[in-house]
């Protein structure tokens, strides 16, 4: 582990908004735009890598595998998600889908990613038009030759590799800052080139405290907190919560996810508090032994609504740092 990660003491306090964002890759990707649509009220915008709609799989491993991720007779998955998203609004299991028209969101989908086929990303685009949102606030990334990945301008695999350990490369992009400046349009014009070289903290959260949810091992005992500097003095920041994808848990790769995909580096920039949650590998059986985020079922049939286990505990991850 890396000496700058701490175990979280509560003597600090944050100058938060009362709104929040999201972004993932791959099954992180999947779980942020559900996070994003169940808790619409608080999300206001997300950041999408290698992702598809809501709802995709309709609870089916199968479904996923074959039509949420290669790709095959994904035509209609966006109409679907949309009838789905609201009959569960109507039930009030997700927020209402009103709140969604306000918000931005940024999709990324690399020409080379053999694992969720670009068509896939272009059915999740196709969703948020559905839904109600402005074409000026979307920004649909299509045109590279990178592989399945999260992209950086300084760290990784090759860009065109197509699926390789640790799904982050160096594509000369940005994925990071391109992605939270456009979701942070004002952060973005208003910051000051100037970033100071001092580290911001990174904090361990305890999960575990949340764990008595479910009975199921879902996520790992502890999460990642990055504070900026300018954060930690006062100032008004936002909190960002991103969500690693497949085989990217700290058991599969350590620390990679949080301290080499430039998202540290861009909430310096911009002022952002980011959330590192950890979901788990399992120890036996095959339920979900690459660490994935929930979005086909394996924790239960309520795991796209409010009831989901997993969207409950980051839900009070959320509450803790903001509250």
């Amino acid at each position: 582990m890396h000496s700058y990660a701490y175990s979280l003491t509560h003597n600090y306090k944050l100058n938060l908004t009362d709104k929040i964002t999201v972004s993932g890759i791959s099954s992180g990707a999947f779980f942020a735009h559900q996070f994003h649509l169940i808790h619409n009220k608080l999300v206001e915008g997300a950041a999408l890598f290698a992702g598809g709609p809501y709802y995709c799989a309709k609870g089916n491993s199968t479904l996923a595998l074959s039509q949420c991720m290669e790709g095959k007779e994904s035509h209609l998955i966006a109409d679907y998600a949309l009838e789905e998203a609201k009959k569960n609004a109507r039930y009030k299991r997700i927020d209402s889908l009103k709140h969604l028209r306000d918000d931005k969101v940024y999709i990324f989908t690399g020409l080379n990613d053999t694992v969720v086929n670009q068509g896939v990303s272009f059915q999740l685009k196709r969703f948020y038009h559905l839904s109600g949102l402005f074409y000026k606030d979307m920004k649909f990334v299509s045109d590279m030759f990178a592989g399945h990945t999260y992209p950086t301008n300084f760290y990784g695999n090759k860009c065109s590799e197509a699926k390789k350990s640790p799904f982050i490369s160096n594509c000369n992009y940005d994925g990071a800052l391109e992605s939270l400046s456009f979701l942070y349009p004002n952060k973005a014009t208003a910051k000051n080139d100037f970033v100071s070289s001092k580290k911001g903290r990174l904090l361990k959260v305890d999960q575990s405290k949340y764990f008595s949810i479910t009975k199921l091992e879902l996520m790992q005992n502890e999460a990642y907190l990055y504070i900026p500097t300018s954060c930690d003095r006062g100032e008004s920041c936002s909190l960002h919560v991103a969500f690693h994808g497949c085989s990217q848990t700290v058991d599969h790769i350590d620390e990679l996810f949080v301290t080499k995909t430039g998202i540290m580096e861009a909430a310096d920039k911009l002022g952002l508090v980011i959330l590192f949650p950890q979901a788990k590998k399992a120890e036996f059986g095959a339920i979900n032994p690459y660490g994935c985020w929930d979005w086909w079922g394996y924790s239960g049939k309520h795991y796209h609504q409010k009831k989901g286990p997993q969207v409950r505990i980051v839900k009070k991850l959320i509450e803790e740092i903001m509250n």
